[in-house]
């Protein structure tokens, strides 16, 4: 019992030995698996890092380029933007001197355009007042005249029918003195005449006996005052009246 229990001790230590043994090996190998893995991985990292490294290098650059792209940009479109302002103040400017040059030339054309229609002006309006002035006068003259001219032919018109009354005058006194005609004897006192006509009655005392009926007459005012409007001389109606009672006296005689 003491032999084969020292025997499966032997054994057992020969196994346990053999077991360490195996798992020294088994751990060197797995150590140096695993080395050559981490070798691996960090050869891979190592080629991930680097290419990662390029790629965000070449990124960058882009970027970089990019922003240098965009900032050239800005700069040129600030430059541009200057440029525009610049050029904007200066056509303002520009603008703005013109624009007083013009307001300076209208204001000086304006003046003499002033100075010029004064000038003008004034011979104009001595010659309207002298053209009133004459348009005045005619205009004047003209109603003068066409109120002469109207005065005139009212005269005219008046005298005619006047002179119409002279001529009828024979008949109207010949019928005013038909009464008269039936009296049996007409005795005429006398007048101023002188001796040697007859019965101291001439052709004078006709005209004054004839002035005495015109003015003794009923209608002696209105006939003096159209008399006196157509200008026509009442003697000589007179000596018509005159005319007509010599004529009678004569029959009588």
């Amino acid at each position: 019992m003491a032999v084969e229990t020292s025997k499966f001790s032997q054994e057992q230590s020969v196994q346990e030995r053999e077991i360490e043994k195996n798992l020294v090996i088994e751990t060197a190998q797995i150590n140096q698996n695993r080395q050559v893995e981490l070798t691996e991985i960090d050869k891979v990292l190592e080629v991930e890092q680097s290419r990662i490294g390029q790629e965000l290098s070449l990124q960058l650059i882009d970027e970089d380029r990019n922003i240098s792209v965009a900032d050239k940009q800005v700069d040129t479109a600030n430059a541009q933007k200057n440029q525009l302002v610049a050029e904007a103040g200066k056509a303002e400017a520009e603008i703005g001197v013109i624009a007083v040059q013009q307001t300076k030339e209208a204001e000086w054309q304006r003046e003499v355009a002033v100075i010029g229609a004064e000038a003008q002006a004034q011979p104009i309006e001595r010659l309207a007042d002298a053209v009133l002035a004459e348009a005045m006068a005619k205009a004047q003259g003209e109603m003068a005249h066409m109120e002469a001219r109207n005065v005139a032919e009212q005269r005219v018109l008046v005298q005619e029918a006047i002179m119409e009354l002279i001529d009828g005058s024979a008949d109207i006194v010949e019928q005013l003195m038909r009464p008269v005609e039936k009296i049996d004897s007409i005795k005429i006192l006398d007048m101023g005449g002188s001796e040697g006509q007859k019965d101291g009655v001439n052709r004078s005392t006709m005209g004054r006996l004839a002035n005495n009926l015109l003015d003794t007459g009923a209608i002696s005012p209105m006939l003096k005052e159209l008399f006196d409007f157509a200008d026509v001389d009442a003697e000589k109606i007179a000596n018509k009246i005159s005319e007509y009672l010599s004529s009678l006296t004569r029959r009588e005689s």
